[in-house]
């Protein structure tokens, strides 16, 4: 993956919890036993989500495979109205209402790839991957039939970053997980060029860059999916702020999508792959169905 340069970076404030294209998360009817220790307090982790998530091959990481298991293990259940992501633990966590840990799967042996572990408001998200080997140690594990079967956990205490003076300074995990995995979502198509431009998820997606532009508030509403959480700036005031993420660098709406250069076009979802000028950045957006029209994605 490449790294991303200022202008891309902004981005991220609407792209980071939809870069890959996955299913809809199954209701919580998986089982987990399992402990987060947050220096000498035991936290139970009480409910787990699972699903296939497929990245696009130009926003894959180096290292990992383009279709993960994603897992998430938390001290209550995820609220009905917010998609299960990471980036909604990482906002419920910040605020003092949810507590866990997420983790990345490769689906053909169980190695965990990397995760994030949310210990509450006073701490930054954790975020850890395989630095050593046995470092995240996986074992029992089964992916069979839409079914997971695992038992994970830190082989140490990890230290945390920017632990609070006189607070805990370690965290560690364990936990045996049974779980139903939403299936990834199916490929139909990958247009290219300006049949990636004209595509209908690619006008969607200009009718809402248009409408953050000119400051049109319900056409930027109604661009956007309900559940994604750039939602509540779709504001008189908080256009502006979205304008100058959205299109810093760019001169307008066209000029972004000018950078359009792929469209993966899915059973239920699309994400839109923009590279600039001279390939040396990317990123990508995801776009959903939604009251049959396409709309920026919330997951």
């Amino acid at each position: 993956m490449r790294i991303l340069p200022a202008k891309f970076v902004k981005i991220i404030f609407l792209a980071l919890p939809i870069l890959s294209a996955g299913a809809a998360w199954p209701a919580d009817g998986g089982k987990v036993e399992g402990v987060l220790h947050l220096g000498d307090e035991n936290i139970p982790l009480t409910h787990v989500y699972a699903r296939e998530v497929e990245q696009i091959p130009e926003m894959t990481m180096e290292g990992r495979p383009p279709r993960q298991l994603t897992v998430i293990l938390a001290d209550r259940a995820m609220p009905a109205d917010m998609p299960s992501t990471s980036f909604a633990m990482s906002q419920l966590a910040s605020a003092g209402n949810i507590r866990g840990v997420t983790v990345d799967l490769d689906p053909a042996t169980g190695a965990i790839l990397g995760g994030n572990v949310y210990l509450g408001p006073a701490y930054y998200s954790q975020f850890f991957s395989q630095s050593g080997t046995g470092s995240f140690p996986v074992e029992g594990f089964s992916f069979a039939g839409g079914q997971l079967k695992a038992s994970l956990h830190s082989a140490e205490p990890q230290e945390i970053l920017g632990s609070a003076e006189g607070g805990p300074a370690t965290y560690s995990f364990n936990a045996t997980v049974t779980a139903p995995v939403a299936p990834g979502p199916k490929l139909l198509e990958t247009l290219e060029g300006d049949a990636a431009r004209g595509s209908e998820p690619a006008i969607s997606f200009a009718k809402f860059l248009n409408a953050v532009a000119t400051g049109d508030v319900a056409g930027a509403r109604a661009g956007i999916a309900a559940a994604h959480p750039g939602q509540e700036m779709m504001t008189a005031a908080g256009l502006p702020q979205v304008k100058m993420m959205l299109l810093a660098g760019y001169a307008d709406a066209k000029a972004f999508l000018a950078d359009l250069k792929k469209a993966y076009i899915y059973d239920t979802r699309a994400v839109l792959f923009f590279s600039a000028a001279g390939g040396n950045s990317s990123t990508s957006m995801a776009m959903a169905r939604e009251d049959g029209a396409w709309k920026l994605g919330a997951e």
